[in-house]
């Protein structure tokens, strides 16, 4: 038997892959792409039954499934961002149309479990609620800003009624601000910070040092979808993944001299607000409680920033996965 893990040439989803494989499980990578020269699973595709083609394919995803004799579905596959907001159709197909299409594929077929990537924008902005608190699973801020965050409260929406009428098996797990090996899209000050550090250009920001971010490294996340997916029949349909405390821009920087000791990095105080880059605009919100996740799925993220970054720091120079 296998998993079918979707997304699989993405961030999050050829990161779930290479965990899988690595821990000599049968996969069969999924998706519209075949996976690039960044990804991490770009020198073991040989171990990998891959399969082209999109999660808005029922046909194909079921064959998929028979053929490879599939006993469950991690779905990581998503249209993000700008790209989702400018082509709102291909986005309600890939993302709702898609994630429907692997509940009903579980539904059918009888597979024994679907975990769904959500996203921490279902919690909306959660602009003026203090910092100190901590977001559940349950706290939402409406309206949203993006087509991307409406279609993952969507998803979840679905997963629940999939559950309550069908009684498919699916969860849907929630990370923050992803980062670490295999990631291109540089939205937020970390990805901005360590790759510029590891291109050995000098770090001079005026201002930012006291916002604060709960971030996720991917592997962290990675693992945490993986250990959903063996979990137990699951109380709760949702739960935040990330790496749950706020982490500055300052603690960053500190850890980068650490790494980087010879290289100039200068950070001044104050908060930068809603980080905007290509057109996207990141909230900045409370840390999310990963209460639910830990008890449960027996979530617990071993890399913080200071592990973290030193092991980016490992694949982005030597290719190093650890």
């Amino acid at each position: 038997m296998s998993i079918l893990v979707t997304g699989a040439a993405g961030f999050i989803g050829s990161n779930v892959v290479r965990m899988l494989v690595e821990e000599g499980t049968e996969v069969v990578g999924y998706d519209v792409a075949r996976p690039g020269s960044h990804t991490v699973i770009a020198k073991m595709l040989d171990k990998i039954s891959f399969v082209s083609g999109s999660v808005a394919d029922l046909p194909l995803l079921l064959n998929t499934i028979n053929k490879h004799k599939v006993e469950g579905i991690i779905h990581t596959a998503a249209i993000m961002g700008k790209e989702a907001d400018d082509s709102p159709l291909q986005c309600v197909q890939a993302n709702i149309e898609g994630t429907i299409n692997v509940l009903e594929a579980v539904r059918i077929l009888k597979l024994r479990r679907a975990v769904c990537c959500s996203s921490s924008s279902v919690a909306g902005n959660q602009e003026g609620r203090p910092l100190s608190s901590s977001l559940k699973e349950t706290e939402f801020d409406l309206p949203y800003n993006s087509m991307y965050a409406v279609s993952k409260l969507t998803n979840e929406g679905h997963i629940y009624l999939y559950r309550k009428l069908f009684g498919v098996d699916a969860i849907a797990c929630r990370p923050a601000r992803v980062w670490g090996p295999g990631l291109i899209r540089l939205r937020h000050e970390i990805g901005r910070m360590v790759t510029d550090a590891v291109a050995g250009k000098p770090i001079k920001m005026a201002n930012g040092g006291d916002t604060k971010i709960d971030y996720t490294f991917v592997k962290d996340h990675a693992r945490g979808l993986i250990q959903a997916f063996h979990a137990k029949p699951t109380k709760n349909y949702v739960f935040n993944m990330s790496g749950g405390r706020l982490v500055s821009v300052f603690e960053i920087a500190d850890v980068l001299r650490r790494v980087f000791p010879k290289l100039p990095i200068e950070v001044g105080p104050g908060e930068i607000g809603a980080v905007v880059a290509d057109g996207y605009r990141s909230a900045i919100r409370p840390a999310f409680d990963i209460t639910r996740a830990k008890e449960e799925l027996g979530y617990n993220p071993q890399y913080g920033i200071e592990k973290g970054i030193p092991a980016w720091v490992a694949w982005l120079k030597e290719g190093k996965y650890i």
